[in-house]
């Protein structure tokens, strides 16, 4: 992809039609969205709340989607370290739809929906940013060690800021208040 030609404006996630959520994905999570897209909800989101919600950092991602408490140890994938048969369904669904994609810390979705935006910056790539996560994309590829492999709690992605593929979204991450 290349970035957006000067003056061009967005209206929506590349997903959608005319500005339009797509019909029957009103429960899906929103994707198709730039880095740029999803900081900017994120800011929004938190001036409309009053919280303090943010794109979690890409080491925040990571213990969200992995971090066993009491095993004390990172798991290969939020559910374990066994690949389950169900995972590669290939298909976008409902946040936790898939029982078996839950992490310790009760996040769902984290390896198969979307590949999630964060608020990292990789060291060498000023114009990109850390994306986590597998996606139901991979499941195209018809080979079950490439989607595995691609949907490890410890794989991540440096795409451009800019880059707003279908299968690019996002959560978010809240600060706790300050203690008074």
């Amino acid at each position: 992809p290349s970035p957006p030609a000067p003056g061009v404006v967005a209206h929506g996630p590349s997903t959608w039609t005319s500005g339009a959520w797509p019909e029957g994905q009103d429960n899906h999570p929103v994707r198709g969205v730039s880095w740029h897209e999803a900081a900017a909800f994120a800011a929004w989101r938190a001036r409309a709340t009053g919280r303090r919600l943010r794109l979690p950092t890409s080491a925040e991602w990571e213990i969200a989607a992995g971090w066993d408490l009491l095993g004390g140890k990172m798991r290969r994938w939020p559910w374990g370290d066994e690949w389950p048969s169900a995972a590669d369904e290939g298909r976008l669904l409902t946040p936790g739809a898939r029982a078996f994609d839950r992490s310790p810390f009760d996040c769902f979705d984290m390896a198969l929906n979307v590949a999630e935006w964060t608020a990292s910056t990789p060291p060498d790539k000023p114009a990109a940013r850390v994306l986590r996560g597998g996606h139901f994309f991979l499941a195209e590829s018809g080979d079950e060690k490439y989607v595995s492999d691609a949907s490890r709690v410890a794989r991540c992605d440096t795409p451009p800021a800019w880059a707003r593929l279908p299968f690019f979204g996002f959560r978010l991450a809240e600060t706790p208040p300050e203690p008074e």
